[in-house]
């Protein structure tokens, strides 16, 4: 399941991202890591109404939760041009953080 290229293009509610990523980290692991980077993303842009600590950290150890089950990094962004290496995407989230 690739990560919807509207999450990633406009800015959206980053408590539902957090939420399917909470849900869905031991269903379907590596749509829970994408949902739950774009969320971490769309947090640390200043998107959301309200944002409080939880919401962070509720986005966090979800994304983590599922990366942990999945055991590699997310494939979301390759059919975009970006590439799907490890290598590539840390030093891309490196850069972001």
């Amino acid at each position: 399941m690739a990560c919807a290229p509207t999450a990633s293009a406009s800015p959206c509610d980053p408590r539902t991202l957090a939420r399917a990523a909470r849900d869905l980290a031991t269903k379907e692991p590596e749509f829970a890591v994408g949902a739950g980077l774009l969320a971490l993303h769309w947090l640390a842009n200043g998107v959301g109404y309200e944002v409080t600590g939880s919401d962070v950290l509720m986005a966090y150890s979800s994304t983590i939760a599922a990366a942990e089950r999945k055991a590699t990094f997310p494939t979301c962004g390759s059919e975009y041009g970006r590439s799907s290496q490890p290598k590539d995407q840390a030093e891309s989230f490196a850069v972001f953080w």
